[in-house]
């Protein structure tokens, strides 16, 4: 299942804004070991800080992924799951009745 997580910095997280390199390199590591690969994990300009795209085996895995990130308090997020288009395909074939 593929995620894209929207990501904005709380007051913490941009008093600790040197860490934020740091702090992401250890949160792929968790990432990793609960099974989710983490393809782009972005800095953005704009109304959001930042942008992850991962594939997690299942939505308990993504929200506990998601929960291992806020916990600290650095960011907040809005996690969306997202559909290529073979999934979206798939969509469009159980729409058609």
């Amino acid at each position: 299942m593929k995620f894209v997580t929207l990501i904005k910095y709380t007051e913490l997280g941009i008093q600790s804004i040197q860490d934020t390199t740091q702090r992401a390199a250890e949160f792929k590591e968790i990432a990793r070991q609960l099974g989710v690969e983490i393809t782009d994990l972005l800095w953005l300009t704009g109304r959001f800080d930042g942008l992850m795209i991962f594939n997690s085996p299942d939505n308990e895995t993504t929200a506990a992924l998601i929960l291992q990130l806020s916990k600290k308090g650095h960011v907040t997020t809005e996690t969306l799951q997202a559909f290529d288009s073979t999934g979206m395909d798939r969509i469009l074939e159980k729409t058609s009745n």
